[in-house]
């Protein structure tokens, strides 16, 4: 599926269809939203939004709307970035016996692509399938923001100018 075309490109190609043209989007004020309270328990989620806010801001893509979406991005960032350090360093179980001991089971190596399955096999790490899922889960949040190349073009206000008889 094609995405769509912002308004000012259609008007540079030429309007083939006739559509009557979308004049000015309905834009909410540009404003910062307050960081929530909870991303201040996780440093790395805390570290996105202080990387995504000034970023979004400058750009006039962010308004107090954007809040619980720039939270997911922030904490998917997080998640994401916990499932690739545990992918990189191997990881663990630990899990307490009948007798109140604690014993460690290694799940897999570092960086393995394979691991053994409850069956004995080998079978492909979970956590790629969970980085994979994460980074696209991550890619649709940035898309939503405007923070990919192909969609700032579509969630760009239009520069003012003088008015003139081609303008929308």
């Amino acid at each position: 599926m094609n995405a769509p075309t912002s308004t000012a490109l259609r008007v540079l190609r030429g309007n083939p269809s006739k559509r009557p043209l979308e004049r000015k989007p309905p834009l909410l004020p540009t404003e910062a939203p307050d960081c929530p309270e909870d991303l201040n328990l996780d440093p790395v989620a805390l570290e996105a939004w202080q990387y995504y806010a000034p970023l979004l801001l400058s750009s006039g893509n962010l308004t107090k709307a954007d809040q619980s979406i720039l939270k997911s991005l922030c904490l998917t960032t997080s998640l994401l970035e916990s499932a690739r350090k545990q992918f990189r360093e191997g990881s663990t179980i630990e899990y307490a016996t009948r007798g109140g001991k604690t014993k460690v089971h290694k799940v897999a190596e570092p960086k393995a692509l394979l691991v053994i399955g409850s069956r004995g096999g080998a079978i492909k790490n979970p956590f790629l399938s969970l980085i994979a899922d994460l980074q696209k889960e991550e890619r649709r949040y940035c898309q939503s923001l405007g923070l990919e190349p192909h969609v700032r073009g579509l969630n760009a206000a239009p520069a003012e100018k003088a008015d003139d008889k081609w303008d929308l």
